[in-house]
Parts: C-alpha cells; sequence; structure tokens
C-alpha cells in the first residue's frame, strides 16, 4: 500500500518554566527547532497554566517566537511522555501546502447573544471568503450567555459543512475571569479564536465517554426554566435545591463548580435524544446553575456517575483506533472532570496514553505524537444516520482529531 504523503507537520514541546517567559521559550524552540523544521506556513498552538499570565508573561512569551501564536489557559497538560498542571506546551503545525488563519470575536461578555449569533456569521462570511477550511479549532472562553451550543448552532446555520473541533477554557481552581484566549497578540478571558486549516488534509475524529446513559440515580426531573446554558428552575423549584436534595451541595457553605462538575448530568430533551450535561458555574445569589452547553425548557434531567475504568479503558481504546489507521500525529481535548473518576492520581489518563504511545512506537517502529489540553466542554463532529460528520458539543469526553 503507499503510504500517503504528509502534507501538514506536527511537532511539540514541554516546560514547567511560568516564571520567566523568555528562559521558557527559549527551552521550547530547542524542543521544536523551527530553524530546521518549519516549512512555508506555520503557526503554534499553546496550553499554559492560567499563573503564566501574570503580567503578560504569556504574551511576552509568544513574541519571542517566529511565528503565529495562539493559545489558552488548561487546567492539566501533555505531550509526548511528559505532562503536568503548572507547566506551558507548545504544538507547532507547520507545513508547505495547507494554511492557517487566525480568527478572534472580541468582547463576548459586553454583546447579547443575537449580537453573537451576528459576529459567528461574519466571521464564517471571512473565513470562507476564497475556499472553505477543511477544520476550524475553536477556543472557547466559558461564558453563562454564550457556550459551545450556541458557536455550533450559529457554525452550522451559516455552512453544516465546516468542522469544529476545540474546548471550552475552564479553569477548575474557580478562579474568576482566568478562562484566559490567546490570539492576535491579545490575553482575554472574553475572546474565541478560531484557527482555520486550508488545503489538503483529512481530519478524522475519535471520542470517548467517561460515562453510560444507560446508569444513573434518582428520578428524572423537569428544567421547568432555563435561560440560555442557566438552569433556573427544577420541577418548579429553583436549581440549586435540586442539587442541594441531591447532596453535591450543602446549604451555608460557598461553593464552586468543583461541587458540580464531577458528577454528569444526562438530559433528555422533548424530542427524546439525549446528551450529556456537565453544570460548570453557580449563581448561588439566584439560584441557579451554568451549564456547558444550552439547556432547553422541558427537558428531563437526571443523574449519572463517572467511572473510572472507562475512562482509561476509552483513551488507550482511542490509540488503538489510530495505531490501526497508520496515524501517528493527533490533537486532543479532555474534560477536566474525567481525572476525578479515576480517584488521587489527576494524572492517570495522560499517563494511560502515554503507556499506550510506548506500545504504539514498539509496534510500529515510530513515535505517537500528541498534545492534550483539559477542557469545560469538547467540540467535535460524530458521523450521523447517513455517515456524515455532524458537529457536536460533548462533556465527560476525550476527543481526538487526526490530520493525515
Amino acid at each position: 500500500m503507499i503510504k500517503r504523503k504528509k502534507m501538514i507537520k506536527m511537532f511539540t514541546a514541554f516546560t514547567e518554566e511560568i516564571d520567566d517567559p523568555k528562559q521558557a521559550a527559549a527551552e521550547i524552540l530547542k524542543q521544536l527547532n523551527p530553524q530546521k523544521r518549519q516549512l512555508k506556513n506555520t503557526i503554534a498552538l499553546a496550553y499554559f497554566h492560567y499563573e503564566f499570565a501574570v503580567n503578560d508573561n504569556i504574551l511576552k512569551f509568544a513574541k519571542e517566537f517566529p511565528f503565529e501564536f495562539v493559545g489558552c489557559m488548561s487546567t492539566y497538560m501533555g505531550i509526548n511522555g511528559q505532562h503536568g498542571d503548572v507547566a506551558v506546551t507548545v504544538t507547532m503545525f507547520t507545513s508547505d501546502d495547507v494554511k492557517f488563519k487566525v480568527s478572534t470575536i472580541d468582547n463576548i461578555n459586553e454583546k447579547a447573544i443575537e449580537q453573537m449569533r451576528e459576529d459567528v456569521r461574519d466571521t464564517c462570511e471571512l473565513l470562507c471568503e476564497k475556499e472553505n477550511p477543511k477544520l476550524i479549532i475553536s477556543l472557547l472562553p466559558t461564558m453563562p450567555h454564550f457556550c459551545g451550543n450556541d458557536l455550533m448552532n450559529a457554525v452550522n446555520k451559516y455552512d453544516k459543512s465546516l468542522m469544529l473541533f476545540g474546548m471550552h477554557v475552564f479553569n477548575i481552581d474557580g478562579v474568576p475571569n482566568t478562562n484566559y484566549v490567546l490570539a492576535n497578540g491579545s490575553l482575554s478571558s472574553s475572546m474565541i479564536a478560531l484557527i482555520s486549516f486550508y488545503g489538503d488534509i483529512n481530519p478524522k475524529f475519535h471520542i470517548s465517554f467517561s460515562f453510560t446513559f444507560t446508569e444513573s440515580f434518582g428520578e428524572p426531573v423537569e428544567i421547568t426554566d432555563a435561560r440560555l446554558s442557566s438552569m433556573r428552575k427544577v420541577n418548579g423549584k429553583p436549581a440549586l435545591d435540586y442539587f442541594i436534595k441531591q447532596g453535591l451541595i450543602t446549604p451555608g457553605i460557598p461553593q464552586n463548580a468543583a461541587s458540580l462538575i464531577a458528577v454528569p448530568a444526562i438530559l433528555t430533551y422533548k424530542n427524546k435524544s439525549k446528551v450529556s450535561c456537565a453544570f460548570i458555574g453557580i449563581d448561588e445569589e439566584n439560584g441557579f446553575a451554568i451549564a456547558a452547553r444550552t439547556l432547553e425548557k422541558g427537558a428531563k434531567i437526571v443523574l449519572s456517575q463517572l467511572n473510572g475504568e472507562k475512562t482509561l479503558a476509552g483513551a488507550k481504546d482511542i490509540v488503538t483506533e489510530i495505531k490501526d489507521t497508520r496515524q501517528n500525529d493527533f490533537l486532543a481535548f479532555s474534560c477536566s472532570a474525567r481525572v476525578w473518576s479515576i480517584g488521587s492520581n489527576l494524572f492517570s489518563e495522560m499517563q494511560a496514553i502515554e503507556e499506550s504511545a510506548r506500545e504504539y512506537k514498539e509496534e510500529l517502529g515510530v513515535p505517537l505524537n500528541y498534545s492534550i489540553a483539559y477542557s469545560g466542554g469538547e467540540i467535535c463532529p460524530i458521523p450521523n444516520n447517513k455517515g456524515n460528520n455532524i458537529n457536536m458539543i460533548h462533556n465527560y469526553a476525550l476527543v481526538v482529531c487526526t490530520f493525515n
């Protein structure tokens, strides 16, 4: 069989230096070696601990690179056998044939959803001015009024053939205004960044969940008031009362999203379709819960539980799928809550991927090249009943994209 020539090459680097941006850049550049590896078109995708944004360190870091730089905060991150939380990773995409374009939608905290829909449509028009991109990587900060569903729906309304792969940027530590996105020389917790890939690439998508839709506890209840991603009432009572009754929230004690996100919810819409749902924020004053997806009045909600064995097995199975297709570059996003399904070792999933990568190299004789970041919601296409990919927002998932 003739092996297809790689149209895009991917290189990765890792450092735990977050105090000195020049030193961190020097360590990353030494690993990436762009002097020898950089081709005609190049872009970098970075993930960083939120403290690296202090004193504009991440902006100073980005200026040290001889190509365009995009990135976001991640709670945990890893590349090719290395992982950490207080760290920085950089993935360099480079090609003579594939082209890259960076777009941003700014000040989303100041815009109503109608304006955001217009902004997405206008951005799509610019992205598709000459040709449609084969892939759009989206970095979307977590917001109560505009989430992955809204971005996906707005893109689909413009052109359903545009494939989105991305993440909700989400600081699981709960530090306000730290869901940073970096693009076009700016750093903001109120900016969407889109990286468009044009040319001869053939992205493939893989997905695994940390729970099953058939396992749940408690009786299903009805969402009786919802606005966008805000769940306001359940069975006519404040949404937080529901979580208090389920034992996830203790009255009188300050709460953060961690008390809810560790327990997945299953939503059943009025059309009988089922989706996973993570709750990633709390409005204690009003009794609201903030979800990582758009909610629907009349939907039924029931709680499930994460499964550590399923988390690790799913990660290994995806590597096996990639091995079977003889691909060896992939970009991945994993739900931050998946780390809690396993126990005290928060890096177990990445270690499982590292172990599978070693087996990959032993069997095929070439290294598995990958980059993974952790999110509050995952955007990844899935096949419909006709076998065509359609955009979808997920929670509690590991999603993977290969490029060639």
